[in-house]
């Protein structure tokens, strides 16, 4: 949706939209629809207001709380935005995070879900795509580390075999598989045909180990360089898609992550809706479930845990937005040679 503006308004030097939404409370009634680049940069000064200490954390105060796991993704995500969404204030403050996750590595040079917890693929994947993308050197040792927690499926498990937990969870999850491949170069054959088959069995497919989300791992999947995902795992992708009907946040975030990347016409109404939901403080209404960690093999747990600081659903919301920005016409009958502009709906 495009902003009217008046004359007036044009003869005024326009405010930084942080300093206009920064008085409001989260449902103030006088938010004037933000544009995606506004967006973007109320969500990123929210983001960077919330940290703790030179990192991020979400998901309750309890002992177990994934601060290593999380900081990981919300940098992984960040480092996505292109250059001119990051001023020089913001990119000190990357550094500094940044810093502060290689500091978290593990002796064995991968990262757990927190400080005080067992290296694990997942948090692993996220910190190496989270260093990649940001320019700093990955670890050999990491990428070792996803390779060892592979299983005979083709799939990744959350822990090695032979680890404490790896002994009792034996089995490879689908979004530890998707993130593990994309952190070790983008798809394979293996993880590709372990997917398609977690998918296309007739029982319900085996859920992600972390996000109680239907569409985490389909996001996963399509952030794979283009091309290299097969048909068979992009049909299915499409048809996941089809049957979510959540409307949260963190899954609309998710939904466009999977439109964008496919170019579907779609993704035009899903942003607009996106930025609708943001609150006026630049954050996202919470809206991602973490499961409960568990030892026991398996990754089925009634404990649900909500982002009640509002990280991740906020940095997803804001790297979806930002993804749509680069790319390409339609794929399926486009006659747009060019991309038309997310903020422009």
């Amino acid at each position: 949706m495009t902003r009217s503006r008046t004359n007036s308004e044009n003869q005024q030097p326009r405010k930084d939209p942080s300093e206009v939404y920064s008085s409001l409370g989260p449902q103030s009634s006088e938010l004037t629809p933000r544009n995606n680049a506004e967006s973007v940069r109320a969500g990123l000064n929210f983001l960077f207001s919330s940290r703790q200490d030179r990192h991020w954390q979400d998901f309750g105060p309890a002992a177990d709380e994934p601060n290593t796991w999380v900081t990981a993704y919300v940098l992984a995500r960040i480092g996505e935005l292109p250059p001119t969404c990051i001023n020089a204030g913001t990119r000190r403050q990357m550094a500094d995070a940044l810093d502060w996750l290689r500091e978290a590595c593990s002796p064995a040079g991968a990262w757990g879900y927190n400080s005080g917890s067992e290296d694990d693929a997942d948090s692993t994947a996220w910190a190496v795509l989270a260093l990649r993308r940001n320019g700093r050197q990955v670890p050999t040792a990491a990428l070792e580390f996803i390779q060892r927690c592979r299983r005979a499926d083709g799939g990744i498990a959350p822990y090695p075999e032979e680890s404490i937990r790896g002994k009792a969870w034996k089995l490879s999850a689908p979004d530890v598989t998707a993130v593990g491949a994309n952190a070790g170069g983008g798809a394979d054959a293996a993880a590709a045909n372990f997917l398609s088959s977690c998918w296309l069995q007739t029982n319900k497919p085996l859920p992600s180990s972390r996000l109680a989300s239907p569409l985490f791992t389909c996001a996963a999947v399509m952030d794979w360089d283009a091309g290299l995902e097969s048909w068979a795992l992009l049909d299915k992708v499409c048809d996941l898609m089809a049957e979510n009907s959540n409307d949260t946040a963190f899954e609309q975030a998710l939904l466009l992550r999977c439109l964008t990347q496919l170019r579907n016409q779609k993704a035009w109404s899903v942003a607009a809706t996106l930025r609708r939901m943001q609150h006026s403080d630049g954050g996202w209404p919470a809206s991602a479930f973490l499961r409960s960690p568990v030892a026991a093999g398996h990754s089925e747990s009634n404990s649900l845990g909500l982002d009640h600081e509002r990280i991740l659903t906020t940095v997803t919301a804001i790297s979806a937005l930002a993804k749509g920005e680069d790319q390409p016409g339609l794929y399926f009958g486009s006659d747009r040679p060019l991309a038309r502009k997310l903020y422009s709906t």
